[in-house]
């Protein structure tokens, strides 16, 4: 019907409008109407849901796997190789692992934009092996700065190209219909657990190389930036909500998962819906003579309609069945068990407090002293405070006082057997190199050495490898503690009774023993306000009525939506710091994550 660019242009107008209609009624009712798949009834939180995890990968038909996990080792030779990705077919059986990972691996999704163009004939995700490399670049990072990497050769990666079945040349591989099926189980049902159960990390690859915008026209697919593609958001989005991503750092990651834009999901994917439509009815018109691509860019139209049906009828599946965070029991036994919490017992604080120095760190602790996990059964208290000095807490042990004076406050009684959340000593620490001996006296360590000025260094060990898991684990998930119903928050503004945030004087050893000296009070210190204004928001705080609490209640206008967390952390005028600047990308979604349930943010 479409015989010159006006036809087309009215055509496309009411075509829009159509799509508009079709994405008001995006039930499930309606995905089985236009044979658009949807997920499968699900009954369980899929963040914890272990045995629905391990089954999907699992799967296998007729001796073939569904998914094909590759490893991290495999990788690495890729890349310093300089090689492209092999496909499905061709991955030699040594370099992939099949069936349920082992619970020691670390698993990594990787969400990359494909780039082979489709006017080369080629089907390729990774041509010339670009994000190979920057996959393995960021495996290798270092956790800390010294620590070990990311990943280990034996932890296990989906890539989409090696992980599925792909359609390619005859001579490489056949897509057989059994094999295709196995296709549509991954994308239909093991992809939005790859992107919602709690193990897996997500490394998002968003880069398109130079050369692909070289050799592609402005109106090709290939070029359109990463996030402004349907499915790259939806997979952020339940990332985001549900796992840790591994390159947070990366500015158009970062970028894109400002929590404001997570305020209404819905209308985000409709949105980049409507401008893929947009490209395409300008395409059309580009090409009015050509009856073949405008027949197929009308087929592509058709397919945006219902990936964004599919898109939204998975994501109403999966987020009725998520609750807030200060109503999942699983997810905060899940945490606590996975960063391995050490609740320290009341008695073993006043025991600390008798002494005068500094406490102990978590792998330090006295045997007995604590419970591990979610101490179900006892009293729970966490604690918000800053940090007087870089390696330690409280480097005199006044903070202690100060928190069993709150805790008496709060009604804490022995018989409440009561135990504490305290970050030094309940989450493991890196090693810290002491020039005074006040901790290794009072706590242990290892035996001193001498540095090359002869002073006496003493030092502490580092975390292993199960210790590292555990703290990366807790770090990104630590606000559960301040939104839990079964937790209780005590917030210590200050670090001694007169109302000093520091006294450097105090340290044992002087104030250059314990490296950078504190010197935000609470209301301007990152990990302080997120802590704070997630556990407001929910209701925790329990010594809101201390004074110093007071002031820190009237010090700042907090946040109760996205958007004011969002501007309460970019306010430049009361701005907030961070010790370690990259703690700000994990703070940014803490809020986000613990005061909201997916299933609340919009109409999706």
């Amino acid at each position: 019907k479409m015989q010159d660019g006006q036809n087309i242009e009215v055509d496309i107008d009411e075509s829009k409008r159509q799509t508009e209609e079709l994405l008001e009624s995006g039930t499930r009712e309606a995905l089985k109407l236009w044979g658009v798949p949807a997920l499968p009834e699900l009954s369980r939180d899929p963040r914890w849901d272990h045995d629905n995890f391990r089954e999907t990968l699992n799967y296998a038909k007729d001796g073939e796997y569904a998914v094909a996990l590759i490893f991290v080792g495999y990788l690495r030779e890729l890349a310093a190789a300089g090689r492209a990705p092999p496909t499905r077919y061709e991955l030699p059986p040594e370099a992939r692992h099949l069936g349920a990972p082992p619970s020691s691996a670390q698993l990594f999704k990787v969400s990359e934009p494909w780039l082979g163009l489709p006017q080369s004939g080629k089907r390729q995700a990774d041509p010339r092996g670009d994000h190979v490399r920057a996959l393995v670049e960021v495996l290798d990072r270092p956790v800390w700065e010294g620590g070990p990497a990311e990943a280990a050769d034996d932890d296990l990666v989906f890539f989409d190209y090696m992980s599925c079945y792909q359609k390619t040349k005859a001579e490489v591989g056949e897509l057989t219909p059994l094999r295709e099926e196995l296709n549509r189980f991954v994308w239909d049902q093991a992809n939005p657990l790859l992107h919602t159960y709690y193990r897996v990390r997500l490394v998002c690859l968003p880069d398109i190389p130079e050369w692909v915008h070289a050799g592609s026209d402005v109106l090709d697919y290939s070029t359109t930036p990463f996030f402004d593609r349907l499915f790259p958001r939806y997979e952020l989005l339940l990332s985001t909500f549900c796992q840790r991503a591994v390159n947070h750092w990366h500015p158009l990651l970062k970028a894109a998962q400002e929590p404001s834009l997570f305020a209404h999901p819905r209308e985000l994917l409709k949105r980049i819906v409507l401008d893929a439509l947009h490209i395409m009815s300008l395409t059309i018109q580009r090409d009015v003579a050509a009856e073949e691509t405008r027949a197929a860019t009308l087929r592509m139209a058709a397919g945006r309609a219902c990936d964004y049906m599919r898109v939204c009828g998975q994501l109403r599946t999966l987020f009725r069945l998520m609750p807030t965070a200060t109503d999942d029991d699983v997810g905060f036994t899940t945490f606590c068990e996975e960063a391995n919490i050490a609740w320290v017992r009341v008695d073993a604080l006043k025991d600390f407090a008798t002494r005068s120095g500094p406490f102990p760190r978590r792998q330090d602790l006295p045997e007995g002293s604590f419970v591990s996990g979610a101490a179900a059964g006892h009293r729970r208290l966490v604690v918000s405070h800053g940090w007087e000095a870089e390696h330690h807490p409280s480097p005199s042990g006044s903070k202690l006082q100060l928190l069993l004076d709150a805790l008496e406050r709060a009604r804490v009684a022995p018989a409440d057997d009561a135990v504490v959340f305290l970050d030094y000593v309940s989450i493991s620490q890196k090693g810290r190199s002491l020039a005074c001996d006040a901790y290794y006296r009072l706590n242990g360590g290892e035996a001193p050495t001498m540095d090359s000025k002869g002073a006496a260094r003493y030092g502490q060990a580092d975390r292993n490898d199960a210790e590292t898991r555990c703290f990366k684990h807790a770090l990104w998930d630590m606000g559960r503690l301040y939104a839990y119903r079964g937790c209780e928050v005590i917030v210590l503004p200050v670090a001694h009774a007169d109302g000093a945030c520091s006294k450097p004087g105090s340290f044992p050893g002087g104030p250059e023993a314990w490296g950078r000296v504190k010197e935000n009070p609470y209301e301007l210190s990152g990990w302080c306000c997120a802590e704070y204004a997630i556990a407001r928001f929910n209701g925790r705080i329990v010594n809101a009525d201390d004074e110093e609490v007071r002031k820190i209640e009237h010090a700042r206008e907090w946040p109760a939506s996205i958007e004011a967390y969002q501007a309460m952390m970019d306010d430049t005028a009361r701005p907030v710091r961070f010790t370690d600047k990259g703690d700000r990308n994990v703070v940014l979604y803490n809020f986000f994550k613990m005061a909201f349930s997916l299933k609340n943010l919009g109409d999706v």
